[in-house]
């Protein structure tokens, strides 16, 4: 049983992975603590604690734990809210919470280096290999972020995605500059490495800095120890490419601009893909993706 599965005015038995907990105070006056769950799906919600609080030490306790909760999920304001009822401890382990991997991490690792030779710049190409290599294991293993791709290789699949996506629109919008592209989505989501943490929580640098920013000081740190004659304005393309992420920071070449809404289509396909995975047989679904869009997922065809 999942989150996503207790019906409002109903009870259900979860193993969940408790993430982290607040002491809090309704309005009311009454204390009461919330919850920052995970259900086995990987799907997070706030839960509730009124009557039945969890009996730690929460100065000492170290994050994340496992519990089996009986939850209630009712309407407050429009909206589905968690309640727990009563829990105990659970026989699952923390690890067996996070998202599994859905990819050979070693066969996509070097589908991206393949991709990665095929640039004509041989200087540049050695750029973005020692980036990737300084980051090489975070870059292979850690998941995107806690919403798309959020699960183990995570990063290493999203790369893999936007560097085919880069190649194939190349071949069909000729003015775009193909070393530029590649460089440029293999490094791209490079900051991410810093800006989740073990848990998929958002780290600090994440909130202050950015992916955009955080992916910059990992181009610097390279250039800094490059000892091979390359293009400064390679170079500065390749920074903006990856500054241009952040919010504010329009991007202002065709290859930033191409990449920007390249990663806004994989993303939001891929959050997409991921709730409408969660539906039934067919029907649309009240959560929302980026663009405020409710989802539909066509019936099956049984005769295909």
């Amino acid at each position: 049983m999942y989150f996503e599965e207790i019906n409002v005015g109903t009870n259900a038995n979860l193993e969940l992975l408790i993430k982290g907990v607040q002491e809090m105070m309704a309005k009311n006056g009454q204390p009461y603590q919330s919850l920052t769950c995970s259900d086995l799906s990987g799907t997070i919600k706030k839960v509730n604690c009124f009557q039945q609080k969890l009996q730690l030490n929460l100065e000492k306790v170290k994050f994340p734990i496992t519990i089996s909760a009986n939850v209630r999920a009712d309407l407050y304001l429009g909206n589905k809210t968690f309640l727990m009822n009563d829990y105990k401890k659970s026989s699952l382990k923390v690890e067996e919470f996070y998202p599994k991997s859905e990819i050979d991490f070693k066969k996509v690792w070097n589908e991206i280096i393949a991709l990665i030779k095929t640039i004509k710049d041989e200087a540049l190409c050695k750029f973005i290999c020692q980036v990737l290599n300084n980051n090489k294991e975070a870059f292979k293993t850690m998941p995107l972020d806690n919403i798309v791709f959020n699960r183990t290789n995570g990063i290493l699949e999203a790369t893999q995605k936007l560097m085919k996506i880069a190649d194939a629109i190349c071949n069909e919008i000729k003015f775009l500059d193909r070393d530029i592209m590649l460089s440029g989505a293999s490094i791209f989501y490079i900051g991410q490495i810093y800006a989740t943490d073990a848990e998929m929580n958002y780290t600090d640098k994440d909130v202050l800095l950015g992916p955009g920013l955080l992916s910059l000081e990992e181009i610097i740190k390279v250039e800094q120890k490059f000892k091979e004659p390359i293009s400064n304005e390679k170079i500065t393309l390749l920074k903006h490419l990856v500054v241009s992420r952040n919010r504010g920071h329009y991007a202002a070449t065709p290859e930033a601009i191409t990449l920007y809404y390249l990663d806004t289509i994989l993303q939001e396909t891929e959050e997409a893909n991921g709730i409408i995975s969660t539906l039934g047989e067919t029907g649309y679904c009240d959560r929302y993706i980026r663009h405020r869009s409710r989802l539909y997922k066509m019936p099956k065809d049984e005769k295909n």
